[in-house]
């Protein structure tokens, strides 16, 4: 199951909401004189998460806006409520992966220690090393950004969406462009929630737009693999 994305609001898993789920009766959630009210929400609201059927966090920490054509940081989690969120999904054995478009929140994200980056789309040469030299996973999502520009140019009432789409599209091409040469590991995920096998397909087909049939593959087997041995509900997998 997923928790996330976490923000100041909202939130689920695959057995629904985890607020307010009975505690974990081993451990206590973490208490942190450094984190305000709010930061120590967020926490323990992961805390809660991780004693449920989660297998990974996603924490939100930035977005895009279609009328301003640009990616906007969002800093409603605090760096210390996301290091506390981090350490105690490490303590559980679970995968931290956030949403991120900027170098900046790329680079917070990986200060904190998560384990990896979705879409990344407006990713840079000096952050995408530091990715590789920390062993961060760039899960880029493609085939979800590539639908909405593909709908854009079909047609849009507002003329400032049918620009950001594409140009968020380039941006996340040209980020994987990067992260490939930089050695990013890339792990295969489409944003979707599993059940229609057609957004696993559109996957496999835009990462071919930009990867080696080779490298598409090893994304959706054995880096995905690793990445998922994270968690301690992973299974092995013969490739």
């Amino acid at each position: 199951g997923e928790f996330g994305p976490l923000r100041v609001v909202g939130g689920q898993s695959d057995g629904g909401s985890v607020i307010g789920r009975a505690a974990c009766p081993c451990c206590e959630p973490p208490r942190d004189d450094g984190l305000t009210s709010l930061d120590r929400a967020l926490a323990e609201r992961a805390w809660t998460g991780l004693h449920g059927r989660v297998d990974r966090l996603r924490v939100v920490l930035s977005r895009f806006d279609p009328v301003l054509r640009r990616p906007m940081d969002d800093r409603a989690v605090s760096d210390e409520a996301l290091f506390a969120i981090v350490a105690e999904a490490s303590r559980h054995n679970r995968i931290v992966s956030v949403l991120a478009h900027t170098p900046s929140a790329i680079g917070r994200a990986i200060a904190a220690g998560v384990h990896a980056v979705e879409e990344g789309s407006f990713l840079d040469r000096r952050t995408a090393d530091l990715m590789a030299a920390r062993g961060v996973f760039l899960v880029p999502c493609l085939s979800k950004t590539m639908r909405r520009a593909q709908t854009s140019r079909a047609g849009e009432r507002e003329a400032s969406i049918p620009d950001a789409a594409r140009r968020l599209a380039d941006a996340s091409v040209r980020a994987l462009e990067l992260a490939k040469r930089s050695g990013v590991r890339i792990a295969f995920g489409s944003d979707s929630d599993g059940r229609d096998a057609t957004e696993q397909v559109q996957e496999f087909l835009s990462l071919a737009e930009v990867l080696t049939p080779s490298d598409v593959i090893e994304a959706a087997t054995t880096a995905t693999r690793d990445l998922l041995r994270y968690t301690r509900h992973a299974s092995p997998l013969a490739v």
